[in-house]
């Protein structure tokens, strides 16, 4: 789940206020609300919904507050299926909708299955048994059963977004179809069961003679189990809904008179901001083919990518911190080797071109070789001995060996800058094609370098038990000795190509919760705009025959050639 500030209405706070509330009851203890005839819309970044009435199947009409005590969270359930089953008509794995596929699970684990689990889980642990206990009886003996055979299909559900990023594309859409099969076997059995409920808990209310006020107080134990966190993903979609199901002035009367004061604080807020950009927008964005806006982007001279998932060979769709935590420097390498790649491809030091060569040699040794060299050195001097003093063996034994050999490819490399630009024009065309073969060695050398790492590091975190706050202050000691200049080549890399294999809402995330503040405003004044420049400018302009230009301080616009 996304990570959000500290709440100022703790569930201290919330607790307080829902001692002697009644979620269903216009009253609470010393004070007393009346709503006029003309109440007026909670302000909101969408438009509230108009009146349609109940889209139950049994509750079509409600007449007294038993029939829509069961509605308020059923309604919700059913809005939620009929969204996604509107987005499930045109989703595939087509290439290209990478984002679709993280944008489409983060919402229904995070949102869909989080309230749904919760709403079974409360009415096991909360309601039924107090209902119960009056009866002498169960609500209705499928209920139980039911509730866990959901839990489990929406378990199985999500476990279709690792299947799909990780099967080859030929597989994909296989992969696909059996999740939209296993969501609208979740939808039938769903409805079938809100069916069952929806005649059942108004008669055992009856049966009970419980009254408005002592029901809504068992609602409040739940509406405190929920948390903070759960009640800004499902209140919101409890008063959208009951603005369908009941009309919108019942629906603000609801919120007025029913929910704690710290709640409706919460609620209009932030709550509804966040109901409008990981909901609303997100579905909205789901049924189109435009990823959805970002919350919370990060300002920046060029455009943030969209989510593709890892590039890696081995973690293919990341289930853990001790995964995640080898990717965030591996896929880096990776989106610089790609990139260096492509600009391979034209590049031939053909006369005219003299540019070209010093552009390349001054990016792959100020910024692609230093970085990787500083990565491969941390992990000798601060990384490896930390871990390995834990686990009593080294993390894997060709990880040092390869090491020194990356090493050695990186300083060739280098060496290639002034062979080429010294050379008679024919001789140059031999040395480009070395440098060629030398690349692409290291490229096939560090892929095969990362996959080794990628299986064993992972595996000795697991081994060594350390904790994720434990490794992230070794990570610090790490970007400690990348020094001010170090960090503003290589942390723009870490949040962009995050951007890729994660999403962007997670990188942004990231930046905010992982990085010490002075490096985020670092990054934010003028890190950026350094990767701009000096990466995606320099590998944009390598891959054409665009003169490479910088503007330097006091120029105009058009200056002389940046080499």
């Amino acid at each position: 789940a996304p990570s959000r500030d500290p709440c100022p209405c703790d569930l201290g706070v919330l607790g307080r206020h829902t001692q002697g509330f009644d979620i269903r009851n216009r009253s609470r203890i010393g004070i007393h609300s009346s709503v006029s005839a003309t109440m007026a819309a909670v302000p909101a970044p969408f438009t509230w919904p108009e009146f349609k009435g109940p889209s139950s199947r049994v509750v079509k009409a409600p007449k007294t507050w038993q029939d829509e005590a069961i509605l308020i969270p059923h309604e919700c359930i059913r809005w939620w299926d009929k969204e996604l089953r509107e987005v499930l008509k045109t989703f595939d794995a087509t290439p290209g909708n990478e984002w679709k596929i993280e944008a489409l699970f983060t919402y229904i684990v995070d949102y869909f299955a989080s309230c749904v689990h919760h709403h079974h889980d409360s009415e096991e642990k909360i309601y039924n048994p107090w209902i119960e206990a009056i009866i002498k009886r169960p609500v209705d003996k499928s209920i139980k059963p039911e509730h866990a055979e959901l839990m489990k299909l929406l378990d199985h559900v999500a476990t279709f977004k690792g299947k799909i990023l990780s099967a080859p594309q030929s597989e994909k859409n296989t992969q696909v179809e059996e999740f939209k099969k296993s969501m609208e076997e979740l939808f039938v059995l769903l409805e079938n069961h809100l069916e069952c409920e929806e005649k059942s808990y108004p008669e055992a209310l009856y049966e009970a003679k419980v009254t408005e006020e002592e029901d809504g107080a068992k609602v409040g134990e739940v509406l405190m189990s929920m948390g903070m966190d759960g009640n800004m993903r499902f209140l919101p979609v409890v008063i959208y809904t009951m603005c369908e199901w009941k009309g919108p002035k019942e629906a603000f009367e609801f919120l007025a008179t029913k929910v704690p004061p710290p709640v409706q604080e919460e609620f209009k807020k932030s709550w509804l901001k966040d109901f409008h950009e990981n909901q609303l927008q997100v579905l909205a964005a789901l049924k189109t083919d435009t990823p959805p806006p970002v919350p919370n982007a990060l300002a920046a001279p060029f455009a943030w990518p969209q989510f593709k998932g890892p590039s890696s060979r081995v973690i293919k769709a990341p289930k853990t911190w001790q995964d995640e935590a080898i990717l965030i420097p591996h896929e880096c390498i990776r989106w610089w080797d790609q990139e260096l790649r492509e600009v391979l491809k034209t590049y031939d030091a053909a006369p005219g071109t003299e540019w070209k060569t010093k552009a390349l040699f001054k990016y792959i040794t100020e910024y692609y070789t230093a970085c990787v060299h500083h990565h491969h050195d941390s992990e000798e001097k601060i990384y490896n001995p930390w871990i390995e003093a834990i686990i009593k063996r080294p993390v894997d034994k060709s990880i040092k060996p390869e090491h020194q050999e990356l090493m050695k490819m990186l300083d060739l490399v280098a060496s290639f800058k002034s062979k080429i630009l010294s050379a008679p024009q024919a001789q140059k065309e031999v040395h480009v094609k070395e440098f060629k073969k030398t690349m692409e060695d290291l490229f096939e050398l560090l892929e095969n370098h990362l996959e080794c790492e990628e299986r064993s590091y992972p595996e000795a975190l697991y081994e060594a038990k350390v904790s994720e706050e434990e490794d992230g202050a070794k990570v610090g000691e790490i970007f400690v000795s990348l020094g001010v200049d170090g960090n503003m080549r290589f942390l723009p890399v870490v949040i962009y190509t995050m951007c890729e294999w994660k999403g962007p809402k997670a990188a942004f995330e990231f930046l905010a919760t992982k990085v010490p503040p002075p490096a985020q405003e670092e990054l934010k004044k003028s890190w950026l705009q350094d990767f701009h420049n000096n990466q995606l400018k320099v590998l944009h302009a390598l891959k054409t025959d665009e003169p490479l230009f910088e503007v330097q301080p006091g120029c105009q616009p058009v200056c002389c050639s940046v080499m």
